[in-house]
């Protein structure tokens, strides 16, 4: 039953919604990460890190390497009692993302790929998960194809 569920189902994602990516596992990932760009940035003037976080200058390599090295890391790392990566349970994931010029696209993802993605911190992460957003974005699609 629930795989013909499944094989039913299309799931949708508006944009930049991280709820579809929180699972224990892939909180985990980035706090470690955030953690491995704090521990290399804690000594950087502040002035270095604005210039680095707007692009003003690059990232340094030692940075780099850092979160690679964590990254490595944690592939060998134990997982903790409940630890998963999320797997939305749906044939296919339509996203609805919002592209330069203000216009919905939508596109067709395979559910298992979508599930190896990680946390995306954006601004509206938790706006765009709001059922009005959906709404709007599947208006929008709706729209485009009509």
């Amino acid at each position: 039953k629930i795989d013909r569920a499944i094989q039913n189902t299309v799931a949708y994602i508006h944009d930049n919604d991280v709820v579809p990516f929180l699972s224990l596992a892939a909180v985990r990932r980035m706090i470690k990460l955030l953690d491995a760009v704090d521990n290399e940035t804690e000594n950087i003037w502040f002035w270095k890190r604005w210039k680095i976080f707007y692009e003003y200058d690059k990232i340094p390599e030692s940075l780099t390497r850092s979160v690679l090295a964590t990254e490595i890391n944690m592939k060998d790392s134990p997982a903790v009692d409940g630890e998963f990566n999320m797997t939305i349970p749906a044939r296919r994931i339509v996203w609805c993302k919002n592209n330069f010029a203000g216009r919905f696209e939508a596109f067709s993802c395979d559910a298992q790929k979508v599930a190896l993605g990680n946390i995306f911190l954006t601004p509206d992460m938790i706006s765009d998960h709001l059922p009005e957003q959906y709404e709007d974005a599947l208006d929008a699609v709706l729209e485009k194809l009509t």
